[in-house]
């Protein structure tokens, strides 16, 4: 079963991710793909701005740095270059293909290689499996869905349908593109079926895994 995750922004779908994952992970069962949370720093005024994502690649939970904004001020940031000098690595590496897009956030293309080279190495493991698994994607955008580019090897191996090593699995896609996703990935999984990052809907996927 392919399960689209959709929300409005900061919503808590990557929180709800995480959760899920967690609980599988408890349970024994093998998470493969990749997370996106976030990075943010409480202001004086006790208000939360987002630094930047991270990328969490699974199964083997390598955190690597993934975006910042493009423009720090529209989203309530502070720039100096205190913010640069500390931001990871990744951030730094070129932008691209997100300049390209002209989107709000920059995204490193380092990780974005880093990241498609996981799902390609994924990709050769489709097939091994002690016991089914969940694919994970946070998220698919306008860059993979419209472009091509971005996360290209995680719509290609999802395009492939499920697998043994992932009968089921749970993409994250803004409102906007759900339509778009779901003509994309028919045809490899049948009709997707969308959730909500609620109690009830996290307890359907996870009722796909039975105990033991």
């Amino acid at each position: 079963m392919l399960y689209l995750l959709s929300a409005p922004q900061q919503s808590g779908k990557t929180r709800w991710l995480q959760s899920l994952v967690e609980g599988l992970e408890a349970r024994g069962v093998v998470c493969s793909g990749v997370l996106a949370p976030g990075r943010w720093r409480r202001e004086p005024d006790g208000s939360l701005s987002k630094l930047g994502i991270d990328n969490l690649l699974l199964p083997q939970h390598e955190l690597l740095a993934f975006a910042h904004p493009a423009n720090p001020v529209t989203h309530g940031l502070r720039a100096n270059r205190i913010d640069a000098a500390h931001a990871p690595r990744g951030d730094r590496d070129g932008c691209s293909q997100s300049r390209r897009a002209g989107l709000g956030w920059d995204i490193s293309d380092v990780a974005l290689g880093r990241v498609n080279r996981h799902f390609e190495s994924l990709g050769g493991l489709a097939l091994e499996a002690d016991r089914p698994g969940l694919m994970v994607v946070d998220e698919l955008g306008p860059l993979e869905l419209r472009r091509g580019e971005g996360l290209y090897q995680a719509l290609a191996l999802l395009e492939e349908g499920p697998r043994p090593a992932w009968p089921h699995a749970v993409v994250v896609v803004r409102p906007s593109l759900l339509d778009l996703a779901t003509k994309r990935l028919r045809p490899a999984w049948g009709r997707p079926e969308p959730i909500e990052p609620t109690s009830t809907c996290q307890e359907r996927v996870l009722g796909g895994f039975p105990l033991g």
